[in-house]
């Protein structure tokens, strides 16, 4: 007897889900553990246009058309968007067995959907619903409508236990958000000529995700043009004042001989970059929870890459540079240049031992040592 397809609706709000790691990890590897399960997400675009596609890793996808949507106003109005947003899928999502929820923006959605089987990879800590009793209560109540709930780390589900929001621990588990480059494109564009030839040998400094002053942009930018002999090479959207700011302590000039600032691709391209540099370095601002218990995948990305990296004293990060012997953590969240710029030259002066490090490592930052706990965790939902 075949077994039962199960279907499942992926809610999701993003610029554009090619650049979704985690959820083209999740959707890949579930597909290989379960050939029963078939996967559609039904996408809210900035364009706010109906249109359907595939995206790269083979996911479909469904952009949604919320009528009325434009007229909110921006960060406000969760609920309403949420019922908007609902009542858009609601017919799409009739024959599905399963509603799973990416991030926070579709979850006060799970609200209004009965006779399904919930999950929700919250990816971060739902601070939107973590501000007063009454959305405690929400919260705790949308957990208890969910069959599983996916965590970034353990800090974040240990932050949540202690704040008494979790009442079902076997519920909750934590899916690193670990790096697979299994898959690289091996087509070389111009681009990519034209950067190697920039750095022209010189020791480079990998940079990605700057595109906010909470990931010290302006600090980790001003920490290169600090270092002698090293140059940067930044991937993705930047934080523009940064820029400006930078350009004008160190002079436009200077900047344009130390920074380059590349552009963005799809994800799958990104490890040509990376492979042009000698080091990364990651910082999050304590400026909320998130930033503090983050675990930058772009860290497990550059690591992969056999970057070694300099990061601050957020405990996730600190623990997987100090425990493996990878990098420098620094005694800042990023706020002091000088402390990034001596972790970088410090990291420098003893490249050889963390390179070494990084070659001894097996499956301790690969996505694949996430599968087994995918599978338990799943396997009451999709073997029915």
């Amino acid at each position: 007897m075949a077994e039962k397809v199960i279907k499942v609706a992926i809610l999701r709000k993003m610029n554009n889900l090619d650049n979704d790691d985690r959820l083209r990890k999740e959707v890949g590897t579930l597909s290989e553990l379960f050939s029963n399960v078939i996967f559609k997400c039904f996408v809210m675009y900035p364009e706010n246009k109906e249109f359907e596609g595939v995206t790269s890793y083979g996911l479909h996808f469904k952009s949604v058309c919320v009528k009325g949507r434009d007229h909110y106003e921006s960060g406000k109005h969760l609920l309403a968007k949420s019922w908007d947003y609902y009542r858009a899928i609601r017919n799409d999502i009739k024959d599905f067995d399963v509603v799973w929820c990416s991030g926070d923006a579709p979850t006060p959605s799970l609200l209004f959907i009965y006779g399904k089987t919930l999950i929700w990879d919250l990816r971060e800590l739902p601070l939107f619903l973590m501000g007063s009793k009454v959305k405690h209560f929400i919260l705790k109540h949308i957990f208890k409508k969910c069959s599983v709930c996916l965590h970034a780390n353990q800090f974040r589900i240990d932050h949540l236990s202690r704040m008494g929001l979790i009442k079902d621990p076997f519920k909750h588990v934590a899916i690193r958000n670990l790096t697979d480059f299994s898959l690289i494109d091996p087509e070389y564009d111009e681009r990519y000529y034209e950067v190697k030839s920039w750095i022209s040998g010189r020791k480079c400094i990998y940079l990605q995700g700057i595109n906010d002053p909470s990931r010290a942009s302006v600090e980790v930018l001003s920490a290169v043009m600090e270092t002698p002999n090293v140059c940067a090479i930044v991937l993705g959207s930047v934080d523009n004042n940064a820029i400006e700011i930078i350009r004008e302590q160190y002079g436009k000039y200077e900047v344009v001989l130390k920074i380059c600032f590349v552009g963005s691709f799809p994800v799958l391209k990104v490890p040509q970059y990376m492979k042009l540099c000698h080091a990364t370095m990651v910082f999050y601002k304590n400026s909320n929870i998130n930033n503090w218990y983050c675990e930058a995948n772009r860290l497990y990305q550059a690591v992969d890459v056999g970057l070694p990296a300099v990061v601050g004293a957020n405990p996730p990060m600190k623990s997987v540079v100090d425990n493996l012997g990878i990098g420098i953590s620094v005694e800042t969240d990023g706020s002091e240049v000088p402390k990034i710029a001596q972790g970088l030259s410090s990291l420098l002066s003893g490249y050889d031992k963390y390179k070494a490090n990084i070659g001894k490592l097996h499956n301790e930052i690969k996505w694949n040592s996430q599968t087994s706990i995918l599978k338990s965790s799943f396997e009451n939902i999709f073997n029915k």
